[in-house]
């Protein structure tokens, strides 16, 4: 799935995904509901529903295929495996990250044993552990998973794979996390024209990395050349995006230079209270949530 989760949601694809799914499951009161085909369609509406945002549902339809899944396949077989990684998804979308990351570090394991460490699959799950370290704080952590998960990823999927890609803007990102602000700049400006090459210029993704580029510009001090670089995104997300789109209105609230504000030094913008330069509109929300996006799509 290359598109990336958020493309996808706002494309009102899940929605429809868990629609068909829902609709295709009245196979159930034929084949048995513990058919294999059945659960095939319930995983792919739990997963379906957490990319909806809808977690809770995901968390308990993803929970009970996983019972099954591990009841009648195995622990180790492949769809019990994506399984536990989806229910890891649904618990990291409800907050509930160390949990999460215990469900990711289990998969992980598995994985790598049964897959081997290079895999797709297993790279998604590591992929998973960076930004849930990065959510929980642990920085230093984040950034050297972040690291491995590029090198990889660039290794057995190419340098410009969107995978590669969507790695690689956590890695920048764990960087301007620990304080590095220069150096995430460069990273990202690095970035916007590798997915300007790969999906264009006009790519959602493109411009949301353009985006974190310009905040860690303001982070360094420059607030008027970021709240200029602000102004032209917002113009030109709203001819791409259309008008009301929430990238958007993150944008529009940061191109105004008194309108930044002190919030945590060092850290990620979602705790406040020290002196690190954001967005108000930014440091209110999840910057995960903000800049989020599924294992194995890009960011």
């Amino acid at each position: 799935m290359s598109r990336g989760r958020g493309a996808l949601r706002a494309s009102g694809y899940y929605a429809a995904a868990a629609e068909l799914a829902t609709l295709s499951l009245r196979q159930a009161d034929v084949l048995g509901a513990d058919h294999p085909r059945v659960l095939a369609l319930r995983h792919q509406r739990g997963g379906a529903w957490a990319s909806m945002v809808h977690a809770v549902e995901a968390q308990a339809e993803l929970a009970d295929v996983l019972r099954a899944r591990s009841a009648i396949l195995g622990e180790e077989h492949t769809d019990t495996l994506a399984s536990r990684h989806e229910f890891g998804f649904a618990l990291f979308e409800q907050g509930r990250h160390v949990e999460a990351h215990r469900c990711y570090e289990q998969t992980l394991s598995v994985r790598a044993r049964v897959l081997g460490a290079d895999h797709p699959d297993t790279l998604s799950t590591w992929h998973e552990i960076g930004r849930v370290l990065s959510i929980r704080g642990l920085l230093d952590e984040a950034e050297a998973v972040c690291r491995s998960v590029v090198e990889a990823r660039a290794q057995v999927l190419g340098p410009e794979h969107p995978d590669t890609l969507a790695s690689r803007f956590y890695h920048v990102r764990a960087i301007g996390d620990l304080g590095d602000y220069a150096m995430a700049e460069k990273g990202y400006a690095e970035l916007v024209a590798a997915r300007a090459r790969v999906i264009g210029p006009d790519h959602h993704l493109t411009l949301r990395t353009r985006f974190n580029m310009l905040m860690n510009v303001a982070l360094q001090g420059h607030t008027a050349e970021a709240a200029t670089g602000m102004a032209d995104l917002a113009a030109h997300q709203s001819q791409v995006l259309g008008p009301g789109h929430p990238d958007i209105l993150l944008a529009r609230g940061s191109a105004t230079p008194s309108r930044w504000s002190p919030c945590g030094a060092g850290r990620s913008p979602v705790s406040c209270g020290s002196r690190r330069p954001v967005s108000p509109l930014y440091g209110c929300g999840d910057w995960l949530r903000t800049c989020r996006s599924p294992r194995s799509s890009p960011v």
